[in-house]
């Protein structure tokens, strides 16, 4: 697989993450008031993660590309 390739893949999977955090929260909004301070800081951290992983990998994505346009750019990058 193509670094293009495992990072889209990449990308899918944490933008899955995401929305699957968000679906969880959005369908359980008692749990920022049920129990202590303790479940809802493990609450925000998981949520916080996904969002994290989500955002790196979109950084990741954009270097790419910006790597992949320099080098056509320049004539150094044929696609195959």
């Amino acid at each position: 697989m193509s670094d293009v390739g495992r990072a889209q893949s990449m990308h899918q999977e944490n933008h899955r993450e995401l929305m699957d955090a968000i679906t969880h929260y959005e369908d359980n909004p008692g749990i920022w008031t049920w129990g202590g301070d303790e479940e809802i800081r493990a609450a925000l951290m998981d949520f916080t993660r996904a969002l994290h992983n989500y955002l790196a990998m979109c950084e990741s994505l954009n270097a790419l590309v910006k790597e992949i346009v320099g080098r056509a750019q320049s004539g150094d990058f044929v696609l195959r």
